[in-house]
């Protein structure tokens, strides 16, 4: 078991206890698809000291937040409260992760809930076009949706819940991240008060399976109810780990984000040709995506294509200015400001950084490595990205 404790001015705590512990685990030990997700929902039915309404009553009174998220490779709950009842959310989130009762009474009504959350997803072509995107570009568990199939979702019974519990939730696999106004060592104090001293070790359970674009292909999704035909076009980018990931993300600044970018001015501005248009990249420890997204009618899907791939041709063959490549760093920096300005932001970004590459990260060292991306650095990550396989994604009416 591991703390991380960071200090804010806010008077607002986060409080987040997670375990690497995602829905890759599922397949990799033999369990339905859509478990660890159950078992996210499930640990909030109560414990043998508190009811699930009591529970949520008690976090209630004292001003709080709970909730927890499930992601590929962990899970996390946590609790936002005011700073004057900090004690009473680490005793309340302690005896949620260690004291579950598991009702089974309940366990048909919660597949239920989970049932309708998975229906819900197919009314956002959002949700929509990034599953089938994840399905076709992916090769190992990140082509899997966290939630699972319909089909799996029903076969899950509450022994696969306790078993999954049993097995990965244990002290050993325990990270605790708390950002609040008070001193580490006093947060440490309290920390140890409930789930005992710490070890600084956090188990990784997860093992990384490679992935790979098999190839290039355009994916279409008929949807009866759009007006517009939204796109998304993906290309392999780099691993959480790689060194370029800060140039793949100015790579994406310069061409995606916000109105002064290459495809805004481009697209939409000059051709008038769609209302948003954005760039932008994600990574994990397996490897990473570089994605362009857009919506438009459909008699305009390939005049903005042909307009996006020129503007891919230009970055690839010519080096960003210094100026461009200084305002998508500003740009970096107010993002970077931005994720470590409140408690739960700080509390979240620290684990999904440590799960990732067991480091800590912080504002100097993150703002270190943006700074020393250089023009050649974009330029370089551009040919390399550019040059591979992609799969596109469009969900339209059907003609």
């Amino acid at each position: 078991m591991k703390f991380i404790i960071k200090k804010n001015t806010s008077k607002l705590t986060t409080i987040a206890v997670a375990f690497q512990a995602g829905s890759a685990l599922e397949a990799q030990r033999g369990f339905p698809l859509g478990t660890s997700h159950f078992l996210e929902h499930f640990m909030f039915k109560g414990t043998q000291k508190r009811s699930s309404f009591e529970m949520s009553r008690e976090i209630a009174f004292y001003g709080g937040e709970s909730n927890a998220y499930t992601s590929n490779e962990h899970v996390v709950f946590y609790i936002n409260i005011p700073i004057d009842h900090i004690e009473s959310a680490v005793e309340i989130l302690h005896d949620m992760i260690t004291n579950p009762i598991f009702p089974e009474a309940e366990f048909e009504k919660e597949k239920q809930v989970i049932l309708e959350e998975f229906a819900s997803r197919g009314d956002s072509v959002g949700n929509v076009i990034h599953e089938a995107l994840a399905d076709a570009f992916y090769s190992n568990y990140l082509a899997i949706p966290v939630i699972g199939t319909e089909e799996s979702i029903n076969s899950i019974q509450l022994d696969d819940v306790k078993r999954f519990y049993g097995e990965f939730y244990k002290k050993e696999n325990m990270l605790i991240s708390v950002c609040s106004s008070l001193k580490p060592s006093s947060v440490e104090i309290l920390l140890e008060k409930y789930f005992g001293p710490q070890d600084g070790v956090v188990n990784f359970l997860v093992k990384p399976e490679n992935t790979r674009v098999k190839k290039t292909k355009v994916v279409d999704v008929i949807r009866a109810d759009l007006e517009q035909s939204h796109v998304v076009w993906a290309w392999p980018a780099v691993k959480n780990s790689s060194k370029d990931r800060f140039a793949v993300a100015m790579l994406a600044s310069i061409l995606g984000d916000g109105m002064d970018s290459r495809l805004f001015q481009e697209v939409r501005e000059k051709a008038n040709l769609v209302y948003g248009v954005s760039a932008g990249a994600s990574t994990d420890r397996t490897g990473g995506d570089f994605c362009i997204q857009f919506s438009t009618r459909p008699q305009n899907v390939e005049k903005a294509k042909d307009i996006i791939l020129a503007e891919i041709a230009k970055i690839v063959g010519t080096t960003p200015t210094e100026e461009e490549l200084q305002r998508a760093k500003n740009k970096g920096m107010t993002s970077i400001y931005r994720s470590w300005q409140s408690n739960d932001g700080t509390a979240m970004k620290v684990i999904g950084s440590y799960m990732m590459s067991k480091k800590v990260p912080n504002i100097a060292s993150t703002s270190r490595k943006l700074a020393k991306v250089t023009a050649d650095d974009v330029t370089r990550v551009a040919r390399k990205i550019f040059s591979g396989k992609n799969v596109m994604v469009v969900a339209k009416k059907e003609v």
